[in-house]
């Protein structure tokens, strides 16, 4: 998004600045999700993500041969606690993005292939 806005005719400060913020909220949902590279990079704890509940009860169940534990069924009230919130802050980004992409457009940006990112088939 940010070289569309540099190839465009007139680059609107609203515009750089709608990319800024749609960049660091992607970025927070990431972060949320994935948690901090910058930290897991260099070994710091950091708090359990939504990755990491869901790797350890994939882990768990490929693993054993019992059912759910009751720590795999507290982890699964965790993320299905969490999941909503971080879904609907997706689709919103995504609106976010495809009303920014237009606005882009209209400014003289060429933004293929920024749509296809979000496009979930």
């Amino acid at each position: 998004m940010v070289k569309a806005l540099n190839r465009a005719n007139a680059a609107p400060i609203e515009l750089d600045t709608k990319v800024n913020l749609l960049y660091d909220k992607i970025n927070a949902l990431s972060n949320e999700f994935y948690g901090n590279t910058a930290k897991t990079q260099v070994g710091e704890k950091n708090k359990p993500t939504i990755n990491d509940r869901m790797f350890a009860i994939q882990k768990g169940i490929e693993y054993s041969p019992y059912g759910p534990t009751d720590f795999r069924l507290a982890t699964m009230k965790i993320i299905n606690e969490q999941l909503p919130s971080m879904g609907s802050r997706f689709e919103t980004i995504k609106k976010e993005l495809d009303t920014l992409a237009k606005d882009l457009q209209t400014a003289g940006a060429s933004c293929r292939g920024i749509k296809t990112v979000f496009e979930l088939n």
